[in-house]
């Protein structure tokens, strides 16, 4: 049995051409001893919370907590880390950073600031979050500002273009960013029913530095040699734009529904004169304009005390460049199941 590697499972895919790769992801749970979350910290009912340690970025409890349907399953928000990471899947959790939290009536706020970089298990040499919110009555409002520093989207040799010398289970390819964002959620309760919408707003630039001599990756024994670092991808800023809506109602206190309508737009960042041409998942460059939408459904059913029975589909539809690596434009992901709760 191996811990969660998601990096692992890219360097597994090294020597293999993409039509016989097997399952692969990123994130920055890279088989760590504290693969979720640890930290230590202090608390005032005056100053407010700081801790420090391996956290969640701020956007990480925003989105759950604004999500309607908040599900890994049937989510494209929880299903997919670019949208907590302002568009690249390592930046939460963050190994090495400081969360402060201070609340006064009905308002809140709180900030993030990483320390240290690649070396001690992060995925970006700096990440800094600010957040603000307020609570009143049954409306609930929060707004982050995100900016991370050379942040790290790992890749996949995928068969080709391994360098001599190397053992392709140690090494992965790189591409760096500078990852800007804004993000604003609101949601109102009206008993039985929850409202919820959101918007997040990325840019992705070029990095401030270009680690031609390669760098270690947050998974241990892994590493980017020199040579595989990508720092001009986005000499052409990259533009994200991504809304939600959906809604909860609570037909009894053991049965919920919930509902959500997920939207993404990529613009075209390709370096003139290229173009794009084709669509669909046969478009010509990931950088082509393009977009994601999802539409999801839920049902939660509570039998018994910490056991919840569900049943959900998401459908979800990709188009230009936002469809690169999809074997299709549409997918249909019904799914049911049982969580125990202890």
């Amino acid at each position: 049995m191996r811990v969660v590697n998601d990096l692992h499972s890219l360097a597994d895919n090294n020597l293999k051409a993409p039509a016989y790769q097997t399952a692969q992801g990123q994130s920055s749970f890279a088989g760590q001893w504290d693969n979720s979350l640890g930290f230590v910290g202090v608390s005032s009912k005056t100053y407010g919370t700081l801790t420090f340690g391996r956290v969640s970025a701020l956007s990480t409890g925003v989105i759950s907590a604004y999500d309607p349907v908040s599900s890994i399953a049937f989510s494209l928000l929880g299903f997919s880390g670019p949208f907590t990471g302002f568009g690249t899947s390592e930046l939460s959790p963050v190994n090495t950073g400081f969360v402060y939290r201070w609340g006064y009536q009905n308002f809140r706020v709180a900030g993030l600031a990483q320390v240290g970089g690649y070396t001690i298990g992060n995925g970006t040499m700096g990440e800094y979050q600010g957040q603000v919110g307020a609570t009143f009555g049954g409306l609930s409002i929060d707004a982050i500002l995100s900016y991370a520093k050379d942040a790290v989207s790992q890749l996949s040799y995928g068969g080709s273009g391994l360098p001599t010398g190397y053992d392709p289970n140690t090494i992965l390819k790189a591409t760096l960013s500078n990852n800007t964002g804004f993000l604003l959620a609101a949601k109102y309760k009206w008993n039985p029913f929850e409202v919820y919408g959101g918007y997040i707003y990325t840019r992705l630039a070029d990095p401030s530095d270009a680690f031609t001599n390669g760098f270690p990756t947050i998974a241990q024994g892994i590493f980017v040699p020199p040579g595989a670092v990508n720092s001009t991808d986005y000499n052409v800023n990259r533009i994200l734009n991504t809304f939600w809506t959906g809604a909860q109602y609570d037909v009894s206190s053991d049965l919920n529904l919930s509902t959500g309508i997920y939207y993404q737009t990529q613009n075209n960042y390709l370096q003139p004169p290229a173009i794009c041409i084709g669509s669909g998942t046969g478009t010509s460059s990931r950088k082509c304009a393009g977009s994601l939408s999802g539409v999801s459904a839920v049902i939660n059913y509570k039998p018994v005390k910490r056991v919840i029975v569900y049943a959900g589909v998401m459908v979800s539809n990709v188009t230009g460049g936002l469809a690169s690596g999809y074997f299709k434009s549409q997918n249909i992901d019904p799914g049911a199941g049982i969580r125990v709760r202890f």
